[in-house]
Protein backbone atom coordinates (compact mmCIF):
# COMPACT_ATOMS: atom_id res chain seq x y z
CA UNK A 1 0.00 0.00 0.00
CA UNK A 2 3.03 2.29 -0.04
CA UNK A 3 5.16 3.50 -2.94
CA UNK A 4 8.39 2.23 -1.36
CA UNK A 5 9.27 -1.36 -0.54
CA UNK A 6 12.35 -2.91 0.99
CA UNK A 7 12.78 -6.30 -0.63
CA UNK A 8 15.25 -9.10 -1.20
CA UNK A 9 16.33 -10.25 -4.64
CA UNK A 10 13.51 -11.61 -6.75
CA UNK A 11 10.77 -10.64 -9.22
CA UNK A 12 7.90 -8.45 -8.03
CA UNK A 13 4.65 -7.21 -9.52
CA UNK A 14 2.96 -3.97 -8.55
CA UNK A 15 -0.48 -2.54 -9.29
CA UNK A 16 -1.06 1.19 -8.86
CA UNK A 17 -4.64 2.48 -8.46
CA UNK A 18 -5.48 6.17 -8.50
CA UNK A 19 -8.44 8.06 -7.01
CA UNK A 20 -10.57 7.27 -10.05
CA UNK A 21 -9.84 3.54 -9.79
CA UNK A 22 -7.61 3.61 -12.88
CA UNK A 23 -4.83 1.08 -12.60
CA UNK A 24 -1.37 0.44 -14.01
CA UNK A 25 0.69 -2.69 -13.57
CA UNK A 26 4.40 -3.41 -13.71
CA UNK A 27 6.81 -6.26 -13.05
CA UNK A 28 10.31 -5.64 -11.75
CA UNK A 29 13.30 -7.85 -10.97
CA UNK A 30 15.84 -7.19 -8.23
CA UNK A 31 19.10 -8.99 -8.90
CA UNK A 32 21.43 -10.23 -6.21
CA UNK A 33 24.75 -8.48 -6.02
CA UNK A 34 27.64 -10.56 -7.31
CA UNK A 35 30.58 -10.93 -4.94
CA UNK A 36 33.11 -11.20 -7.78
CA UNK A 37 33.50 -10.15 -11.40
CA UNK A 38 33.76 -12.82 -14.08
CA UNK A 39 35.65 -11.92 -17.26
CA UNK A 40 36.25 -14.14 -20.27
CA UNK A 41 38.55 -13.01 -23.07
CA UNK A 42 39.09 -15.00 -26.27
CA UNK A 43 41.33 -13.98 -29.14
CA UNK A 44 39.63 -14.95 -32.40
CA UNK A 45 42.26 -17.05 -34.19
CA UNK A 46 39.91 -18.79 -36.62
CA UNK A 47 39.96 -15.94 -39.13
CA UNK A 48 43.77 -15.90 -39.39
CA UNK A 49 44.69 -19.58 -39.46
CA UNK A 50 45.64 -19.92 -35.81
CA UNK A 51 47.04 -16.43 -35.22
CA UNK A 52 45.49 -13.35 -33.65
CA UNK A 53 46.56 -10.98 -36.43
CA UNK A 54 46.81 -11.59 -40.16
CA UNK A 55 50.42 -10.54 -40.77
CA UNK A 56 53.54 -9.63 -38.85
CA UNK A 57 53.15 -6.11 -37.45
CA UNK A 58 49.43 -5.84 -38.28
CA UNK A 59 46.78 -4.55 -35.85
CA UNK A 60 43.64 -6.39 -36.95
CA UNK A 61 42.96 -8.83 -34.10
CA UNK A 62 39.38 -9.28 -32.89
CA UNK A 63 38.64 -10.09 -29.25
CA UNK A 64 35.53 -11.79 -27.87
CA UNK A 65 34.72 -10.39 -24.41
CA UNK A 66 32.21 -11.69 -21.88
CA UNK A 67 31.60 -9.88 -18.57
CA UNK A 68 29.40 -10.71 -15.59
CA UNK A 69 29.44 -7.87 -13.06
CA UNK A 70 27.14 -5.65 -11.03
CA UNK A 71 25.58 -3.06 -13.33
CA UNK A 72 26.55 -0.50 -14.30
CA UNK A 73 30.17 -1.42 -14.86
CA UNK A 74 33.04 0.43 -16.53
CA UNK A 75 35.42 -1.03 -19.10
CA UNK A 76 39.10 -0.14 -19.43
CA UNK A 77 41.15 -1.42 -22.38
CA UNK A 78 44.90 -1.18 -21.86
CA UNK A 79 44.26 1.43 -19.18
CA UNK A 80 41.90 3.58 -21.27
CA UNK A 81 38.20 3.86 -20.40
CA UNK A 82 36.22 2.49 -23.34
CA UNK A 83 32.52 2.48 -24.18
CA UNK A 84 31.14 -1.06 -24.06
CA UNK A 85 29.34 -0.75 -27.38
CA UNK A 86 32.60 0.30 -29.06
CA UNK A 87 34.60 -2.74 -27.96
CA UNK A 88 33.52 -5.06 -30.77
CA UNK A 89 34.87 -2.57 -33.31
CA UNK A 90 38.35 -2.39 -31.78
CA UNK A 91 41.36 -3.83 -33.59
CA UNK A 92 44.23 -5.11 -31.46
CA UNK A 93 47.91 -5.34 -32.33
CA UNK A 94 50.09 -8.33 -31.56
CA UNK A 95 51.47 -8.30 -28.03
CA UNK A 96 50.24 -8.07 -24.44
CA UNK A 97 46.96 -6.40 -23.51
CA UNK A 98 44.74 -5.91 -20.47
CA UNK A 99 41.01 -5.66 -19.78
CA UNK A 100 39.86 -4.08 -16.53
CA UNK A 101 36.29 -4.04 -15.18
CA UNK A 102 35.13 -1.75 -12.36
CA UNK A 103 31.56 -2.45 -11.29
CA UNK A 104 28.78 -0.64 -9.43
CA UNK A 105 29.82 -1.77 -5.94
CA UNK A 106 33.52 -1.18 -6.41
CA UNK A 107 34.68 -4.63 -7.41
CA UNK A 108 37.76 -4.28 -9.60
CA UNK A 109 39.19 -7.06 -11.78
CA UNK A 110 41.85 -7.10 -14.50
CA UNK A 111 42.63 -9.88 -16.97
CA UNK A 112 45.73 -9.96 -19.18
CA UNK A 113 46.00 -11.67 -22.55
CA UNK A 114 48.39 -11.96 -25.48
CA UNK A 115 47.74 -11.65 -29.21
CA UNK A 116 50.10 -13.86 -31.23
CA UNK A 117 51.39 -12.93 -34.69
CA UNK A 118 52.99 -14.98 -37.49
CA UNK A 119 56.65 -14.49 -38.34
CA UNK A 120 57.55 -11.92 -40.96
CA UNK A 121 56.93 -13.25 -44.47
CA UNK A 122 60.13 -13.12 -46.50
CA UNK A 123 61.24 -14.36 -49.90
CA UNK A 124 64.92 -14.80 -50.83
CA UNK A 125 66.78 -15.89 -53.92
CA UNK A 126 67.90 -19.50 -54.12
CA UNK A 127 69.42 -19.78 -57.59
CA UNK A 128 69.44 -18.16 -61.03
CA UNK A 129 70.69 -19.91 -64.16
CA UNK A 130 71.71 -18.08 -67.30
CA UNK A 131 69.79 -18.31 -70.58
CA UNK A 132 70.87 -19.24 -74.09
CA UNK A 133 67.55 -19.81 -75.82
CA UNK A 134 64.58 -19.53 -73.41
CA UNK A 135 66.24 -21.93 -70.96
CA UNK A 136 66.99 -19.68 -67.98
CA UNK A 137 65.48 -20.37 -64.55
CA UNK A 138 64.98 -18.81 -61.12
CA UNK A 139 64.24 -20.47 -57.81
CA UNK A 140 63.35 -18.67 -54.59
CA UNK A 141 62.62 -19.61 -50.97
CA UNK A 142 59.70 -18.27 -48.89
CA UNK A 143 59.76 -18.32 -45.08
CA UNK A 144 57.55 -17.01 -42.30
CA UNK A 145 53.92 -15.99 -42.66
CA UNK A 146 51.39 -18.80 -42.89
CA UNK A 147 51.69 -21.61 -45.42
CA UNK A 148 50.62 -22.35 -48.13
CA UNK A 149 52.39 -19.88 -50.40
CA UNK A 150 51.44 -18.68 -53.87
CA UNK A 151 54.19 -17.22 -56.09
CA UNK A 152 53.18 -14.65 -58.70
CA UNK A 153 55.88 -14.15 -61.33
CA UNK A 154 53.67 -12.19 -63.67
CA UNK A 155 53.90 -15.14 -66.04
CA UNK A 156 50.74 -17.01 -66.96
CA UNK A 157 50.47 -20.39 -65.27
CA UNK A 158 53.45 -19.94 -62.95
CA UNK A 159 52.65 -20.05 -59.22
CA UNK A 160 55.48 -22.09 -57.66
CA UNK A 161 58.84 -21.17 -56.15
CA UNK A 162 60.63 -22.23 -59.34
CA UNK A 163 60.17 -20.80 -62.80
CA UNK A 164 61.97 -21.91 -65.97
CA UNK A 165 62.09 -21.43 -69.76
CA UNK A 166 63.09 -17.82 -69.20
CA UNK A 167 64.68 -15.47 -71.65
CA UNK A 168 67.41 -13.01 -70.73
CA UNK A 169 65.84 -10.22 -68.68
CA UNK A 170 64.82 -8.90 -65.27
CA UNK A 171 62.10 -10.61 -63.25
CA UNK A 172 60.25 -10.17 -59.95
CA UNK A 173 58.05 -12.34 -57.78
CA UNK A 174 55.32 -11.59 -55.23
CA UNK A 175 54.66 -14.23 -52.58
CA UNK A 176 51.22 -14.37 -50.94
CA UNK A 177 50.58 -16.54 -47.88
CA UNK A 178 47.38 -18.10 -46.52
CA UNK A 179 46.49 -14.87 -44.68
CA UNK A 180 46.96 -12.74 -47.82
CA UNK A 181 50.21 -11.25 -46.53
CA UNK A 182 52.70 -10.44 -49.28
CA UNK A 183 56.44 -10.16 -49.83
CA UNK A 184 58.22 -8.87 -52.94
CA UNK A 185 61.56 -9.85 -54.45
CA UNK A 186 62.59 -7.91 -57.56
CA UNK A 187 65.61 -7.17 -59.74
CA UNK A 188 66.16 -10.86 -60.48
CA UNK A 189 68.48 -10.74 -63.48
CA UNK A 190 68.70 -13.68 -65.88
CA UNK A 191 71.89 -13.13 -67.86
CA UNK A 192 72.98 -14.59 -71.16
CA UNK A 193 75.11 -17.71 -71.07
CA UNK A 194 77.06 -16.36 -74.08
CA UNK A 195 79.82 -14.08 -72.97
CA UNK A 196 80.04 -10.82 -74.95
CA UNK A 197 83.01 -10.48 -77.23
CA UNK A 198 85.40 -7.60 -76.60
CA UNK A 199 85.75 -5.71 -79.92
CA UNK A 200 89.47 -5.39 -79.33
CA UNK A 201 89.79 -9.19 -79.43
CA UNK A 202 88.65 -9.15 -83.07
CA UNK A 203 91.94 -7.51 -84.13
CA UNK A 204 94.26 -9.90 -82.35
Amino acid sequence: TTEDLSAVAGTYSVVVTDSRSCTAEGTYTIDEFMDEIEISVEVDTDIYNGYGVSCYGECDAKINLSVEANNPWTLFVNGVETEKDEFSGLDFCAGDHSIRILDAIGLDTTINFTVEEPELLEVTLDEITCATDLDGSISVVAEGGVENYVFNWGITGESDDFVEDLDVGTYSVIVTDANKCQALLNELEVESCIEPVDPEDCFL
